[in-house]
């Protein structure tokens, strides 16, 4: 064995410890906040994935843009803004088999197969699954917001994403009144679930002031390793208004941030899903 393999091996004996030990002293001196606090180590210990959340206000593109990461129209891509639920797309799935899709709720640590528990589901939800778009038709219903707690697809296996979540969040637009909701699902999501992020901006509204301000009271400590991306980049004319866009969010990451030599990514989503995935081009200010 390789030295880091040991060493790894030695801490993971030491985390184990340490949560068996804090779970005998809460058996005995119960505190719910500790318990809750040990319970979401535990979960987080038994799945040590990076989660990383793709964020940005209503009708940014974000479902396109992971579509188009898919290369497959999986998620919901309506010009009305529609996504309510965290969707987590993960790729530890069975191999050779269709995408998975599970469902957990609020009230239950379980995940539930929407086909091996249909009925179930049905149920509990009140709504008829149908096999074609059973995903859009959670993850854009207001009504399950507090009983849904987040959708996953499960792809194939796949030893490139085996150590990756990736995760399509609701659009954050802190001053609707209507959305507030929305925007508090994707605030509690960063701060306790998101190990790093991407950032998307459509080019119309780069220096959106609400979107900036979101993230700097609730990404900034993700900001580090962030991902920016100027979005629906077919819209623009050409490449040198698109320099100046690129160089014009730059400067307020600068700014705002204080990240410097951030490096601005541009795509049209839609336009590279047709392309069958064509490499984004990054634009360096």
């Amino acid at each position: 064995m390789k030295n880091n393999d040991i060493d790894k091996h030695s801490l993971d004996l030491i985390i184990n410890k340490c949560i068996i030990k804090l779970d005998t002293v809460l058996k005995k001196y119960p505190n719910k906040k500790y318990i809750k606090q040990l319970s979401d180590i535990k979960k987080r210990y038994d799945d040590p994935k990076l989660k990383l959340a793709v964020i940005g206000e209503f009708n940014t593109g974000k479902s396109t843009f992971i579509n188009a990461l898919l290369r497959k129209d999986y998620l919901s891509t309506d010009n009305i803004p529609t996504t309510v639920m965290p969707t987590y797309i993960r790729w530890d799935g069975e191999i050779n088999t269709s995408p998975t899709i599970k469902i957990k709720f609020s009230d239950d640590d379980n995940e539930y197969d929407i086909k091996k528990n249909q009925t179930f589901i049905e149920k509990k939800l009140r709504i008829t699954l149908n096999g074609s778009d059973d995903l859009e038709k959670i993850v854009t219903n207001n009504n399950f917001i507090g009983i849904v707690s987040h959708v996953s697809v499960f792809f194939p296996v796949d030893n490139r994403f085996e150590k990756l979540i990736l995760i399509d969040t609701p659009g954050t637009n802190p001053g609707a009144e209507e959305t507030k909701e929305h925007t508090n699902i994707t605030r509690t999501l960063l701060a306790k679930e998101a190990d790093a992020t991407m950032i998307l901006f459509p080019d119309t509204t780069v220096g959106n002031r609400s979107a900036l301000e979101f993230i700097s009271e609730n990404a900034s400590h993700l900001l580090d390793e962030a991902t920016f991306i100027i979005t629906k980049s077919d819209t623009i004319d050409s490449q040198n208004e698109m320099e100046k866009i690129s160089k014009y969010l730059n400067g307020l990451v600068k700014q705002r941030y204080n990240l410097n030599n951030k490096t601005i990514y541009s795509c049209s989503a839609k336009k590279l899903f047709k392309q069958q995935i064509k490499k984004i081009t990054p634009t360096h200010i």
